[in-house]
């Protein structure tokens, strides 16, 4: 029984990596395209406003616990350079 429980996690995690390289592969031919309609800074926005939202969502439905008080400003910072400064930098660049 256990090992069944443990081989499905283990599934369950490859899925969700794979789920991540697949979305971040194609971070780049994507912005590609928007960048023919859309601004860096609409692009930029829009791709926080989703991640904000999917991190919301799974927040709620995995019920994580808050963050603790010293890991706040790693979070912050580490939050602003992936959420607008990479992808402004991608798309301006």
């Amino acid at each position: 029984m256990f090992n069944v429980l443990k081989e499905h996690r283990i599934i369950y995690a490859y899925l969700l990596g794979f789920i991540g390289v697949l979305c971040f592969a194609a971070t780049l031919p994507l912005t590609t395209i928007a960048l023919n309609d859309f601004s860096p800074a609409f692009i930029t926005v829009i791709r926080a406003v989703i991640a904000g939202f999917a991190a919301c969502l799974w927040v709620f439905f995995s019920s994580s616990g808050k963050p603790r008080s010293d890991e706040i400003k790693p979070l912050v910072v580490s939050g602003l350079g992936l959420v607008f400064g990479f992808p402004l930098a991608m798309a301006i660049g």
